[in-house]
């Protein structure tokens, strides 16, 4: 799923993202919920890195940020779940992801979201490129 098509599945102000975030260099993203906070974030997979996109601050007023982490920090939580992936309701998918100690779940609706859980599960699960050492 592209930035662009994350409107309607975040209330994120995703104009924000800022030159941090071209999209394209974005293999997909995936709208998500922080399990410690009532707030949303987007997690963006590139070849190279995962970037979390959120209200990383104290307030939602200071702007989107976002974090970058290697490929190495994250994975899907599987348990509880039927595999990476599992039916969140009659009409939903759910995938929870981890990025180092934090927790991230997506549920969403629809084929559409059908297709961006599958699609976000397979980024991570793809062999990724790394950077060359100096």
């Amino acid at each position: 799923m592209r930035i662009s098509e994350l409107g309607g599945l975040t209330s994120l102000p995703l104009e924000q993202l800022g030159a941090d975030v071209v999209d394209g260099d974005v293999v997909t993203a995936l709208p998500v919920d922080v399990d410690d906070a009532d707030r949303g974030s987007v997690l963006i997979a590139s070849k190279r890195r995962l970037g979390v996109v959120g209200h990383h601050g104290d307030t939602v007023h200071e702007g989107l940020v976002t974090l970058w982490a290697p490929w190495d920090m994250v994975s899907l939580e599987t348990e509880g779940l039927e595999g990476s992936v599992a039916s969140g309701g009659p009409a939903s998918s759910r995938l929870v992801v981890r990025v180092g100690d934090r927790r991230f779940v997506a549920v969403l609706e629809g084929p559409a979201g059908k297709a961006a859980v599958d699609d976000f599960a397979l980024a991570v699960q793809a062999p990724h490129e790394t950077r060359p050492r100096r």
